[in-house]
C-alpha cells in the first residue's frame, strides 16, 4: 500500500482572513494555508497585535482535531446522513474543555467544499495506524473507532443490499484477520478491520459496480485492486480498476 492519501483528490475552502477570500487547501495529506508564506511569523505578529488569522486559526485548529476519534462519531456517515448544523446557534448542553473541543471540531465538519471529507480520512488513517503500532489511547477510544466502523458499515449495507431494516452485527477485527460477510437467521454479521475506513469507505470504493469491496490495495493511487462480494455474499471477486 502506497501512502494512505494516495488517490485522495486535493481540496479547497475560501476563507475570509484579513478583509480577502483565502484558499486552505487539503493536500497530499496535509492542510495547508496557499496565501500565507510564513505562517510562523505571521501568528507572532498577529498574537503581539491582539489579533487572529483565521486560515491559520484553522490549521491550528485541524492539527489539534485531527487526531480526536470524536471526529469520526460526529461526522456524516455518507450521502444518506448529511451533517445539517448552523453552528453558530448551536447549543451545548455543557460548558468547558469538552464544549470547546466539540465545537472546534463542528466548525471543521461544517467548513464545506470536501475538507469535512479529508478530516474524516485523516483521522481515520491516524487511527489505522495506531491500532497497528500501539498507543496509549487506544483503549479509551476504542469504543468511538467501532462506532465509527459499524456506522458506516451499516448504512453502507442497507443501501446496497435494499434493506432499511437489515440487522448488522459487526465484529471489529485485527488487519491480517480474515474479512467475512455472512448472512444469518437475523441479519447480516460482518468481520471488517478498522483499516476498511481510510482504504475502502473514505475513498468511495465501498460500491464498486455494484460490488461490495472489502478490501482495497494500490501501489500508486491510480490502479486499484478490490476484493468484492456480490449481494449473495458468496463468492469472492478480485476487480481491477483505474481511477485516473
Amino acid at each position: 500500500m502506497s501512502h494512505w492519501w494516495a488517490g485522495i483528490p486535493t481540496a479547497e475552502v475560501p476563507v475570509l482572513c484579513g478583509g480577502d477570500s483565502h484558499t486552505v487547501r487539503w493536500e497530499a495529506g496535509e492542510l495547508i494555508a496557499v496565501d500565507h508564506g510564513d505562517p510562523e511569523g505571521e501568528v507572532t505578529l498577529a498574537a503581539l497585535a491582539g489579533e487572529t488569522v483565521p486560515c491559520l486559526e484553522m490549521l491550528r485548529t485541524w492539527s489539534r482535531r485531527a487526531d480526536d476519534p470524536q471526529v469520526l462519531t460526529l461526522a456524516s456517515r455518507g450521502l444518506t446522513d448529511p451533517l445539517n448544523i448552523d453552528i453558530d446557534r448551536l447549543r451545548f448542553h455543557y460548558r468547558g474543555p469538552r464544549r470547546q473541543t466539540e465545537e472546534q471540531t463542528l466548525r471543521l465538519l461544517a467548513a464545506g467544499g470536501r475538507l469535512p471529507d479529508r478530516l474524516q480520512a485523516t483521522t481515520a488513517a491516524i487511527w489505522t495506524r495506531r491500532m497497528r503500532t500501539g498507543h496509549a489511547a487506544l483503549e479509551t477510544a476504542r469504543p468511538q473507532l467501532d462506532a465509527a466502523l459499524y456506522g458506516r458499515v451499516l448504512r453502507t449495507l442497507r443501501a446496497w443490499l435494499g434493506e432499511p431494516q437489515l440487522t448488522v452485527k459487526l465484529t471489529m477485527i485485527g488487519p491480517e484477520e480474515q474479512r467475512r460477510i455472512v448472512r444469518t437467521a437475523d441479519g447480516v454479521h460482518v468481520s471488517l478491520p478498522f483499516s476498511w475506513l481510510p482504504d475502502v469507505w473514505m475513498r468511495g470504493l465501498a460500491v464498486t459496480f455494484g460490488q461490495l469491496c472489502i478490501a482495497a490495495d494500490t501501489t500508486d493511487g491510480s490502479s486499484w485492486t478490490l476484493d468484492t462480494l456480490g449481494p449473495d455474499l458468496a463468492d469472492l471477486t478480485q476487480l481491477t480498476i483505474a481511477t485516473r
